[in-house]
């Protein structure tokens, strides 16, 4: 069954009964044509397969066989539709889902462009496919909640897959957004977005491990590629008060892994900044070459420097703080020291559980300093020793042997 050819009717050398045979598939044709008056053609699988009537419409509600709760649609006949033909398939009952199988084998396969399987489970989901010789290839999917597609492993999604052969030397985008934002002629917009992505998640039975508005899931970058990012920003725009690349407006941020800062050249130029609610800012310059030094900054002015050779501490202009300049080691920290590389450290100053300062290790002190009362004669302590006490004999010597203790005028107590 086709069209007639161009002057065939209107040949004085047809017949009657030829002219009737072309009006007829001249009809036919014409209510083949995908939902030309035509009511949807209701079709039950039969073998994994269906077969278009003669002359029907081209809109098609497929049913599985004996109403089963699932089925396959692996094949549709070509018998009654010629080449070139186009059939829109949905299916006709949300309870019995369909699967349409992707190169089945044989004639009337169905090619789809995912090169996987489509299940079928809502009525509102469209599959258009065109009849290519023994082929029917896909020519759009749609469907108004979503498509049950299996381009990303079985999760649920509407799919945009171009192939994209970019040009020598130039860049390639699978998808550009290009709007153009008009303000209006007064006013203030709260905001303007190229992009504006807003989910809405249904309550069910089921869980959810992580809902998120944007997920950038990890791929392959082929060999020879030097740097691969799931996002990546260029740089800050331009013209706006304040420029960010990265905004984060509210709530945490979390991230499970490493963050690298990399500057160029002799000025501090990758850093972490923390602005204040009245507006100053304290930079945190990490990894700078050529020094490599760490520095925290304050109101724009270096404080401390972390560098190969030590901890650098600059002061601070604010006098109003009693901690100002302070260092402060927690119960039993302690400032330690190593003269040899390869050498374990050793304590230089440290404050113990009894409010001791120790200037040395171990139980050898060069002097050291208490908040209360002296301590006990102990063969544990040894050094000179100054008591926060108004009693005479505030200095005392322990000699760390037979455990007896003597102030400064050589009594023993």
């Amino acid at each position: 069954m086709s069209f007639p050819a161009a002057a065939y009717i209107t040949n004085n050398a047809r017949t009657e009964g030829e002219n009737k045979t072309a009006l007829g598939d001249w009809l036919a044709m014409c209510k083949q044509t995908p939902g030309a008056g035509q009511a949807e053609q209701a079709l039950t699988l039969a073998t994994d397969t269906i077969t278009p009537a003669s002359g029907a419409g081209g809109i098609i509600a497929v049913d599985s066989e004996a109403a089963a709760s699932t089925d396959n649609l692996a094949t549709i006949a070509q018998t009654n539709v010629p080449d070139g033909s186009l059939l829109i398939i949905r299916i006709a009952n949300a309870a019995h889902v369909i699967t349409v199988k992707h190169l089945a084998g044989g004639t009337g396969q169905i090619s789809l462009r995912s090169g996987a399987d489509l299940v079928m489970s809502l009525t509102t989901q469209w599959l258009c496919v065109k009849r290519t010789g023994t082929l029917w290839e896909e020519q759009w999917r749609s469907g108004r909640e979503y498509l049950t597609g299996p381009i990303l492993a079985g999760i649920n999604t509407a799919t945009v897959s171009p192939a994209i052969t970019p040009g020598l030397n130039t860049d390639a985008y699978g998808l550009t957004l290009t709007p153009t934002l008009i303000e209006h002629s007064s006013g203030t917009h709260g905001l303007m977005a190229g992009l504006y992505v807003l989910p809405i998640m249904t309550a069910g039975v089921g869980a959810t491990t992580v809902f998120a508005s944007i997920a950038i899931p990890a791929f392959v970058a082929q060999s020879g590629t030097v740097n691969a990012a799931g996002l990546y920003i260029v740089g800050p725009p331009t013209g706006a008060t304040n420029n960010y690349a990265l905004w984060i407006a509210g709530g945490n941020a979390r991230l499970d892994g490493s963050i690298t800062f990399e500057g160029t050249g002799a000025a501090p130029s990758a850093s972490l900044r923390y602005l204040s609610p009245e507006g100053t800012s304290t930079d945190l310059f990490l990894n700078i070459p050529p020094s490599g030094k760490f520095v925290v900054r304050g109101n724009s002015s270096e404080r401390l420097r972390f560098t190969e050779g030590g901890i650098l501490a600059l002061g601070t202009p604010d006098v109003t703080l009693a901690s100002a300049g302070d260092i402060v080691l927690k119960n039993g920290g302690s400032i330690r020291g190593v003269a040899v590389a390869g050498v374990n450290t050793y304590p230089m100053m440290t404050l113990d559980s009894n409010d001791v300062i120790q200037m040395g290790g171990g139980t050898t002190y060069i002097t050291a300093l208490v908040r209360s009362s002296p301590l006990a004669a102990s063969a544990a302590y040894k050094g000179v020793f100054i008591f926060d006490t108004a009693v005479a004999g505030q200095i005392a010597f322990y000699d760390g042997v037979t455990g007896a203790r003597y102030r400064l005028n050589g009594t023993a107590f």
